[in-house]
């Protein structure tokens, strides 16, 4: 997804972001970092939510009007642009580092979980997100920048590979998950549900984030994991 059609879903306070976003808060509750790394911080939605929780964080993107975007419109961050299979930051770092739907995009997702493994401190946490089941790969995914999904097992993989310990892993989107499916089969365009389509579907998805912390979900459009870099 480019950078434009992401201000518009912003614009728009699309559901899914909104969901996402109460997700990334909810989960942080539980650690209260010192500082934070947000890898494609995109419009800084995000981030701009966790300012009052969170002393210092810093934020990369490989697009550079991101960066002037974040820059104009953000509080003060430590901004830089940056590709995160080549993060220009020192080992051991940061206490969480954040990477939401951004491996998809890149032709080598392990060396970016590599990069993320060596800037976080031990015991650090990172939450991660990426586009769920690979037999789902289609034309919005090609559209989107989006190079792979993933499987749920893969993911765990990839991350034990790296050196991760898993300490959660779930899926997102699980109750409008049929509709996905639907939208790929008639060609329906989410990206635009209408006002009052668009409220009920946050109600609906933020009602699933309140569940997911104590309950694990079959599938769902996303995936999301929590992974800690070991002390030993």
């Amino acid at each position: 997804m480019n950078f434009k059609n992401l201000l518009n879903l912003e614009e728009k306070k699309h559901f899914w972001l909104k969901g996402k976003q109460k997700l990334i808060e909810t989960i942080l509750e539980e650690f209260s970092p010192e500082n934070l790394l947000d890898i494609g911080c995109g419009t800084g939605t995000i981030l701009e939510h966790l300012k009052s929780k969170i002393p210092s964080i810093t934020a990369i993107d490989i697009l550079p009007e991101s960066i002037e975007y974040c820059k104009k419109s953000m509080f003060l961050l430590n901004l830089l642009q940056a590709d995160a299979m080549n993060i220009p930051l020192k080992d051991k770092s940061f206490d969480v580092v954040l990477i939401l739907d951004i491996i998809e995009h890149l032709p080598y997702d392990t060396t970016a979980i590599s990069e993320v493994f060596r800037v976080l401190k031990t015991g650090g946490r990172i939450i991660l997100t990426v586009p769920a089941f690979k037999k789902l790969f289609s034309y919005r995914d090609r559209t989107a920048g989006h190079i792979r999904r993933y499987n749920k097992n893969e993911l765990i993989d990839m991350l034990k590979n790296s050196g991760f310990l898993i300490k959660h892993i779930n899926y997102y989107n699980f109750f409008l998950f049929p509709l996905f499916i639907l939208s790929r089969i008639f060609y329906l365009d989410e990206r635009n549900p209408g006002k009052i389509t668009n409220f009920l579907f946050t109600l609906i998805i933020l009602f699933e984030v309140k569940l997911s912390s104590f309950l694990s979900f079959p599938y769902g459009s996303t995936l999301f994991v929590i992974g800690e870099k070991p002390y030993v």
